[in-house]
Parts: C-alpha cells; sequence; structure tokens
C-alpha cells in the first residue's frame, strides 16, 4: 500500500543558513534510505532556501522538492501530508536535526506497537551553539521506551505539544490535518486530535528531535494574547465542546499547561480589551477552568504550589480551609492535607549593611496567607520586642505578570554597633510561629555556601536557628583576619569546584574606580536596558557604562552601537564581565531572572554572594 516505510515533512522558509544542517541529519539516518522519502516544501523563500533543496533534491533521491505560495506552516504540512507516501509520517522544521537513529528507532518501535497507538514521540532537545537547555518536564514522566495511558493520572501530565513525533498514514481524506486558521497552538491541536482516539500515546527514549533556539525562530509578539486570545479560546471551547460530561484528564492537562506558562510570561489576558471585553475574556477563560477537576489541578506534580492554589480561588472552590494549632499551620481539601508547615517561610531578598546599619528586605511565603487575615509580625532585638509593618509585596505577581499569592513584606534596619542578636516571629491564625529562612541569590547568607556567616569591614554576621548574631571586633578588621576568612574561603570552594575560586580571584583583580553601572537586556532582545544606554552613555557624571551584549547578537554590534558606545560593551560570560558584575554598582534590565543578570548562571550565583555590592533596577 505505500512506497517508502517513513515519510519526512520538512517546511522550508527563509532558512538557508541552517538547512544543510538539517539535510545532512536527514541523510545519516540509518533507516534504509529505500524506505525513506523527505517531502522538501519551500513556502514562498525569498533566501537561497529552494536552491538548496534543489541542490540536494538532484545528488539524492531521498529529497524531493515542492514549491509553493506563502500560506503558513500549516497549510504547508497539509501539503506534505497529502503527497505523503510513507506509511508513518514525521516532521521536521528547517533548522532543527535528528540524531543518526531516530527515524530507524521510532519506524521499529511503530511496528512492534502499531495497534495501541496512533503517535510515538521523543525527546525534544532546545540548544544553541554548545549549550543545551533544560528539558521540559513531560520527560520526567517519561523516563523508559513503552505505551503510557493519558488517562492514567499520572501521565494525565505529559501534555504533548511539539512536533516531535511519527504518526500512522491513514492514506487519502483520512489523516488528521493541520488547522490553517491558527496562528498559534497549530501543533498542539494537531498533536491532540491525533491522539484523541485512543488517549495512549508511544515514546522511543533514546531518539532526539534537536531544536535549534535563535532570535530569529523565537515566538515574539505573535504569541500575545493581543494577537491569539480569540483564535486561541475559540480552540479551546471546540476542543473541550467535544465532550458533554467530563473532559479527559489530558485535555484538562493541557488547557492547565497552556494558562499556566502564558500567565508565568504574561501573555494569558488581553489587556488592550476595553473593560466589558476583558471581563467577557476572563469569563472565557475561568468557564473552562470550571471543567478542570480540583484533583488535576492538586496533584500537577509541576505547577507550582501557589499557582494551584490562585487556580483553585479562581474556581471558587469551596473545599479549601485553614487548620492551625501551636505546632502546625495546615490547609485541607476536603478535610485532606495538602500543605502544612510548622514555621512560617521567609525569603530574605537583600541583606545589605551600609556603614552601621544593616537594612533588610524580606516577605513571608506562605500559602496559608491566601486564606487568612494579615498576620502581624514582630522583631526581637536583645530581648526587646516590636512590631515590624507589613506591605503588599511585588513578589505577589508570583511567576507571572498577574497577582497569584499574597506575600507580606517587611523591611527593617539594624543598627549594628547598638544589636547584638535579632530574630522574628509571626502572630496569625490565634498562635505565634518562628520562622523558616530561605536567602536569596545575592544575599551573602546563602544557604549554598554551607555556612550562614559573613564578614563586613570589622562585624560578623551569623544566622543559625532563626536567630542572628552580630559581632564586632577591632581584630576583625586586621589584614591578617581578612587573610584568613579569604583562605577558608578558597579552601572551601576549591572543594566544592576549582573553577569558583578562579571566578572569586577575578572579584580582586579588576582594576577601576568609580561607580559602575551594567546595562543589560536578554538575548536577541534590545530593549529598555540599551535604550537607557543609548541615553546615559554621553553623561558626564562620572558614572562609568557598559551595554552586556549576548553572543548571539553579535552581528548587531556595528548596527547598533557608535564606534565610541563599543568600547564599552562587554559580551555577555565573559571574564570582564565577570570582573564588572562583582564590582558594579547598578545592573539595569527589564528581564531581572538570574540567567540573564548572572554571568554564573541561575544555580552559582549563590557562591559569590558575598562578593557583590550591586542594586538591581
Amino acid at each position: 500500500m505505500f512506497k517508502y516505510r517513513m515519510s519526512v515533512i520538512v517546511p522550508v522558509y527563509n532558512c538557508e543558513d541552517y538547512l544543510a544542517s538539517c539535510l545532512d541529519s536527514l541523510l545519516r539516518q540509518t533507516i534504509s534510505k529505500d524506505e525513506l522519502e523527505v517531502l522538501l516544501i519551500d513556502d514562498g523563500s525569498k533566501d537561497g532556501s529552494l536552491g538548496i533543496c534543489k541542490e540536494y533534491a538532484e545528488k539524492y533521491d531521498i529529497f524531493k522538492v515542492f514549491s509553493l505560495e506563502n500560506g503558513g506552516v500549516s497549510a504547508t504540512r497539509n501539503f506534505g501530508i497529502e503527497h505523503a507516501q510513507g506509511q508513518y509520517i514525521t516532521y521536521l522544521d528547517s533548522d532543527d536535526t535528528l540524531t543518526d537513529n531516530t527515524l530507524k528507532t521510532v519506524a521499529d518501535f511503530f511496528d512492534r506497537h502499531f495497534d495501541e497507538i496512533d503517535l510515538v514521540t521523543y525527546k525534544i532537545v532546545p540548544y544553541y551553539g554548545e549549550q543545551k537547555f533544560a528539558l521540559h518536564y513531560r520527560y520526567k514522566l517519561l523516563k523508559k521506551t513503552g505505551v503510557y495511558d493519558l488517562e492514567d493520572p499520572e501521565y494525565c501530565y505529559i501534555t504533548q505539544t511539539t512536533m516531535n513525533i511519527c504518526v500512522k498514514n491513514l492514506g487519502e481524506g483520512k489523516n488528521v490535518l493541520f488547522d490553517t486558521s491558527l496562528a498559534f497552538h497549530e501543533d498542539q491541536k494537531y498533536c491532540f486530535d491525533v491522539l484523541s482516539d485512543k488517549l495512549r500515546i508511544g515514546f522511543c527514549s533514546r531518539p532526539e528531535y534537536l531544536y535549534l533556539r535563535r532570535p530569529g525562530s523565537t515566538t515574539g509578539k505573535k504569541g500575545y494574547a493581543y494577537y491569539i486570545f480569540e483564535n486561541t479560546m475559540a480552540m479551546w471551547e471546540e476542543m473541550f465542546g467535544r465532550y458533554e460530561g467530563h473532559v479527559p484528564s489530558y485535555l484538562q492537562s493541557l488547557y492547565l499547561n497552556d494558562i499556566n506558562w502564558k500567565s508565568t510570561q504574561d501573555i494569558l489576558l488581553p489587556y488592550s480589551y476595553p473593560k466589558d471585553e476583558f471581563d467577557r475574556a476572563v469569563g472565557r477563560i475561568n468557564a473552562l477552568l470550571d471543567r478542570v477537576d480540583d484533583s488535576v489541578i492538586l496533584n500537577h506534580p509541576y505547577m507550582d504550589l501557589y499557582h494551584k492554589h490562585f487556580l483553585l480561588r479562581i474556581k471558587g472552590c469551596d473545599k479549601l480551609s485553614v487548620a492551625a494549632d501551636k505546632r502546625h499551620l495546615r490547609v485541607l481539601y476536603d478535610g485532606e492535607e495538602v500543605y502544612s508547615a510548622d514555621k512560617v517561610p521567609i525569603v530574605v531578598n537583600s541583606f545589605k549593611v551600609f556603614g552601621d546599619t544593616l537594612r533588610v528586605d524580606a516577605f513571608l511565603k506562605c500559602v496559608i496567607f491566601d486564606y487568612v487575615e494579615k498576620p502581624r509580625v514582630f522583631i526581637i532585638k536583645d530581648g526587646a520586642r516590636e512590631e515590624i509593618e507589613l506591605t503588599h509585596s511585588n513578589y505577589e505577581y508570583y511567576r507571572a505578570g498577574i497577582k497569584t499569592a499574597t506575600f507580606w513584606r517587611l523591611r527593617f534596619d539594624i543598627d549594628v554597633t547598638k544589636t547584638k542578636k535579632f530574630e522574628l516571629e509571626v502572630e496569625t491564625c490565634g498562635n505565634t510561629y518562628k520562622l523558616s529562612y530561605y536567602f536569596g541569590p545575592h544575599v551573602p547568607l546563602t544557604q549554598d555556601k554551607g555556612q550562614k556567616i559573613f564578614f563586613r569591614d570589622n562585624t560578623r554576621y551569623k544566622e543559625k536557628n532563626g536567630v542572628f548574631t552580630i559581632s564586632s571586633s577591632p581584630a576583625l578588621n586586621n589584614a591578617f583576619y581578612k587573610l584568613l576568612v579569604a583562605f577558608y574561603n578558597m579552601l572551601y570552594f576549591g572543594l566544592k569546584n576549582p573553577r569558583i575560586v578562579y571566578n572569586r580571584l577575578l572579584a580582586l583583580t579588576f582594576k577601576g574606580s568609580g561607580p559602575i553601572w551594567l546595562y543589560l537586556d536578554r538575548y536577541g532582545v534590545f530593549d529598555n536596558a540599551y535604550d537607557q544606554f543609548k541615553h546615559d552613555f554621553s553623561k558626564k557624571d562620572g558614572v562609568k557604562r557598559y551595554y552586556i551584549l549576548n553572543d548571539c547578537d553579535r552581528d548587531k554590534l556595528d548596527e547598533r552601537f557608535t564606534p565610541e558606545e563599543k568600547k564599552n560593551v562587554v559580551m555577555f560570560h565573559s571574564k570582564l564581565h565577570k570582573q564588572l558584575y562583582f564590582n558594579c554598582d547598578k545592573i539595569i534590565t527589564s528581564f531581572s531572572n538570574l540567567s540573564n543578570v548572572s554571568p554564573f548562571g541561575a544555580g552559582p550565583t549563590r557562591w559569590y554572594a558575598d562578593l557583590v555590592k550591586f542594586e538591581l533596577v
């Protein structure tokens, strides 16, 4: 019935710089070339992509070239589906690649499980240059090669939304096609349409789809609610509308996944709508959320705790309650415990010394406060107890552009010449509780240092079991003692990772004076920091200003900066960037996540917290 075992559909559009790598990866496939056809479908490219396709087709019989007027990726794939002559169909974007054994492994697996499944997936690995990025959370569920039941309470969270898939070719007029009305989510809808009959998915653990992340291929503005809200909601309403009663848990999970990541990126809600239309839009989101089971939300293994409770509150869930005694704070769902703490968690974002003043900025991070009245916080300084004013924290917009939690902010100053010891306690639900401390990555009392001690001038600051002690002595200020502390740090970090020692030494080897400000945006973007740098650069105020440029934007250097400005452009992750990071006074950015701000990455930043002094603006 089929001429080939496998058809690979490759939509091609303006990708001349990456196309050869894509096609070479298909030539390296271990599947027999007699069993393989590759449909190269040019969608009206304006560069040399079509010419490259024709060159490969002249040399290798597996390639077939088609040329269309620009109709979009969905129409291009549909054309490929209609012309595919293989028993199985898989997809590959023209800037991505496959590992060598992918097609054979997937086809062999499909042969063994043909009647059980309609779709097989394998890992999609994002990368840029030599750097590989974190895998999607679904691969914490998809660990072993096999068939997975998507209605199983554990596996309903797999959420296959990308095109690292292989499907059966059902023949002319019988195949699922891509929805050409969608400018976004077309891959997700296609996958669900294929899976919806059996709600089972096959997985091969060894093959890899290597997904190239590059500025030109990012979602960008087309994912904003302004552009996609109506089509996206119509898609979800149609998919949910297929079921009169209970909606499959897998579809519920897909919807949760969608609203969760969009909330995190702040692209869920159409803020541009007039108020009445905006309210109706929110109502449409909530109407579908009402059809998501509470258990699917509560049991989601990778959704943040605070986002779970945020969604349950949106649903108007009346099964949640608070139970508190002198030892524990608990949240119950229908009488069953879903959260418990014996201390109130607190996150310390800033712990800085200015002269004789220690300034602390923190917030209470406890889901209890979503359900109870405002607590009271007290500081006990050398035995004297006084109340600290609480305000709402900006962190209430937790991993989202909308308010998702209630986090109470507290700020206080300590005169280090008068205070030897202090601690905090919280009054809530009629009881008094101690606190459990989490220190931000730029706080020198960071957990990853193995000790909660740091030195500034002639003073030692230490935290143990929620009690902070401040010890001052002239001896702590002498050169020998500082050398001893430095030696201890070098020994500790040297045992952990010699690279840390090298990076810490960079803080001491920078030769410069005067205030230093760094400006940076994220890779592929020239945003507010760039504009501010251009505005501030010519100021004669004694501040040395540097713009931190990502490697992927190196080709924009001449276009974006004057010859004089280029002298103060520093490459991200370079030696000079690290030295400036340690010695700067301000970092100006609209993208304040650690992986963007720190030249060391989000995790290792903690190892250098005692060396930095900057203010993040």
